[in-house]
């Protein structure tokens, strides 16, 4: 098992380069996750005995998606949990009983460092990479959803625009589980600004399988909440990033006002954001 000689205080640094905490502003009623953030893998697993393109392709990471979470992290005042590590050393957004969990394939690629994974190395790599993630956020969440105004979880990813062979012509998804009338009226908000095709649970239904931040940090909780998926060969750069952190920034600033709560007649933007002095889609 990789990683069995580390000390403790080798595993707990490992630990703590496994989320990336952006802190916020405690009025922001949006808290933003991006579970796929970095392809980084810790030290004593390699590359998981994988070439770097294919850790720095998009079974490793949703490629771009960490820049657009930072920007509109920024944008909105709003706290993000950016996880630290790769998709294919755990995956963050699914159960621990999931399959997929530790993916010996990913679209069609072996994973070397990933095949015969035994329940000790399992146990080490959640305890590594998936509990510090969603602990963090578990924490912060029990300290404002007592709050009038519950948040709203909003999580950033982005998609390949080929899949199986087959095309997704979507250049963004928003999808949700359950109620959909919150994730309605943003997709809506983006189409207002002349993006289209918006999909709708597309490029994939989340209500197929497990999402593992919004089932249980969003559903169990009964919180609003909205996953926006990117197609990935639309954020090659930082100006791409954040013209993208504007366009999803925009449609939610349209949405959220229409969006209940509990003592406020609603959520008001003007009480809690600010815009930059710095907002333009060329930096």
């Amino acid at each position: 098992m990789r990683g069995h000689t580390l000390s403790t205080d080798q595993l707990e640094q490992l630990a703590r380069q496994a989320v990336h905490i952006l802190p916020g502003t405690a009025a922001a009623p949006v808290i933003l996750t991006c579970e796929h953030a970095s392809w980084a893998v810790p030290e004593p697993w390699g590359n998981l005995g994988l070439d770097e393109a294919s850790l720095t392709d998009h079974i490793g990471w949703d490629i771009g998606a960490g820049a657009v979470t930072t920007a509109l992290a920024e944008r909105l005042g709003a706290p993000a949990f950016l996880a630290g590590y790769s998709r294919l050393f755990v995956e963050c957004n699914r159960m621990p009983s999931a399959p997929d969990f530790i993916a010996p394939l990913s679209d069609g690629v072996l994973v070397p460092g990933n095949q015969n994974v035994s329940p000790a190395e399992k146990s080490l790599r959640k305890k590594l990479a998936f509990d510090p993630f969603h602990q963090a956020l578990e924490q912060h969440l029990e300290g404002v959803t007592a709050l009038p105004r519950p948040p709203v979880i909003v999580s950033v990813h982005s998609f390949t625009p080929r899949m199986a062979g087959q095309p997704r012509p979507w250049p963004v998804g928003v999808l949700w589980k359950g109620d959909g009338r919150f994730p309605r009226a943003v997709a809506q908000a983006l189409e207002g600004q002349g993006i289209t095709p918006v999909g709708r649970n597309q490029p994939y239904d989340p209500g197929a399988g497990e999402t593992m931040t919004v089932d249980i940090h969003a559903v169990a909780r009964k919180l609003p909440h909205v996953i926006f998926e990117i197609r990935n060969d639309l954020l090659g750069d930082t100006a791409a990033a954040n013209q993208w952190a504007n366009r999803i920034a925009n449609s939610l600033l349209a949405a959220l006002p229409g969006l209940p709560a509990a003592g406020t007649g609603g959520i008001q933007p003007e009480l809690w954001y600010k815009p930059l002095a710095a907002e333009r889609t060329d930096n």
